[in-house]
């Protein structure tokens, strides 16, 4: 806790000293304004309180045995986004403090690199003491098959951790006295008070999924009683993609699975970038109304806009907006796609569909009709990237699988779109290809995919 005040007053230091020498040096004559470093310190007053406060709401200062390196990082990170975050509001509501951007920017990274070496050296010293047998905790294990092996691997590639097995415990009695998984079989659950008495045990890790039904609550009230610190690691019932959290109902436990992504942060800065996405593109909207409405009209009649229900997340419908591409009535022209359609499965399309204009070819081809579509994402209808949205007539084919396409927000761009365009008809392929999106999503793969659509339409539909 005191390193991380520490970090964040050397990094004021740090951020006002890079913003004074070097973009002195790159950019001269570009510092007016910044101001001595004295009309700064004040700065420290409001950001190590926040700093103090943020942490440790966030369990920064708890012991973190059990955590990954990387998941240690990542809080950090999140931290340190949370309280540059609130300090950025100060500045923006104190109309009267003036505070360099850069110089916050800077502090915040310098403070996420600080604390960040801080938490490695920590390790670091971790592992060595621990594997030096020092500071360590004792573990029995009660499981002998896959999952319990599972836990095994990780406890012994994560040595920083500090857990040393001491034996399992096995559910079984056939497998009394024997050496599983590398490691001795002290006795079964019948004999487990007496292993108990006889070994000195810490920790014990359960895993559920190998034990008699009702056994988890017995052995729970047991080392309750003894004062034990339990590990439960709970009957995952072979799901592959759910991701399980616990939290309470009604003063009640409760194990959550999620299938797609849920973490908040995350989600909350997709959804911030698409709302600021969508106001940057909207301000030009009006100009291109008029210019491609104009060329629109001029060749055939019908409103420019095109209105069509689509269908968005867990099956919510709402109204998409396009660019009108096709003759006025063509929702009612259908079967001319019956002989021509090049897609299998409930998608319906064809590069050789007459109801398209020749204004409407030449605003596909450059996507210029998706767009109003930017309206639909500044309304939470879509998202920037996910999965193209269906028709409620292509929904109603869809398998029960198949439905988990719309577990996430619909996209205006997806991982399909910049893997062929327009080539890949294949329905299964597009839909391996979002369900891959949605089991693996990230802010990184959003940016690389908003990326790759830039490179796509720039080379046109093919």
């Amino acid at each position: 806790m005191l390193a991380d005040l520490l970090f964040a007053a050397a990094s004021l230091l740090l951020a006002y000293h890079t913003r004074i020498e070097i973009i002195a040096n790159l950019y001269p004559g570009k510092l007016r304004g910044v101001g001595p470093l004295q009309d700064y310190i004040w700065f420290l007053y409001i950001y190590l309180p926040l700093i103090h406060i943020v942490f440790r709401a966030r369990n920064e200062y708890s012991p973190h045995r059990l955590h990954l390196v990387s998941d240690i990082l990542w809080r950090v990170f999140s931290s340190v986004a949370i309280v540059t975050l609130l300090f950025g509001t100060v500045i923006f509501f104190a109309k009267d403090i003036y505070f360099s951007r850069p110089i916050l920017v800077l502090t915040s990274l310098y403070l996420f690199v600080l604390s960040s070496i801080g938490r490695i050296f920590v390790i670091a010293v971790l592992y060595l003491i621990r594997g030096r047998g020092f500071n360590t905790r004792s573990v029995l294990l009660i499981g002998t098959g896959g999952a319990a092996f599972n836990v095994l691997r990780e406890l012994a590639s994560h040595r920083f951790w500090g857990y040393r097995v001491v034996g399992l415990v096995s559910p079984t009695p056939e497998l009394a006295g024997r050496n599983v998984l590398g490691q001795r079989v002290l006795g079964t659950l019948d004999a487990l008070d007496q292993v108990i008495r006889e070994h000195v045990v810490d920790d014990v890790f359960i895993v559920g999924a190998e034990l008699p039904a009702g056994a988890e609550e017995v052995l729970l009230r047991l080392f309750e009683s003894v004062g034990i610190v339990v590990h439960l690691v709970p009957d995952t019932y072979d799901l592959r993609i759910a991701r399980a959290s616990v939290g309470e109902v009604a003063g009640e436990p409760l194990i959550t699975f999620s299938p797609v992504p849920s973490d908040s942060l995350q989600l909350a800065v997709k959804r911030a970038f698409d709302v600021a996405a969508s106001i940057l593109a909207l301000v030009t909207f009006p100009l291109v109304y008029a210019v491609v409405g104009l060329v629109i009209k001029l060749e055939s009649r019908g409103p420019i806009l095109y209105r069509q229900t689509r269908v968005g997340r867990n099956r919510r419908k709402f109204t998409i907006y396009k660019f009108r591409t096709m003759v006025d009535g063509a929702d009612q022209m259908l079967h001319l796609l019956e002989n021509v359609n090049e897609c299998t499965g409930p998608i319906r399309k064809s590069r050789a569909d007459s109801r398209v204009t020749r204004v409407g070819r030449w605003l596909r081809r450059w996507s210029i009709d998706e767009v109003p579509q930017f309206i639909n994402i500044l309304k939470g209808d879509m998202s920037l990237v996910g999965p193209r949205p269906p028709t409620p007539d292509e929904v109603d084919r869809y398998s029960l699988e198949q439905l988990r396409k719309l577990s996430m927000p619909q996209g205006l761009t997806g991982l399909w779109q910049v893997s062929g365009r327009d080539g890949i008809t294949d329905f299964d392929q597009r839909l391996r290809l979002d369900l891959f999106y949605i089991d693996n999503w990230s802010l990184g793969m959003d940016l690389a995919i908003i990326a790759r659509t830039f490179r796509a339409v720039a080379g046109g539909a093919k």
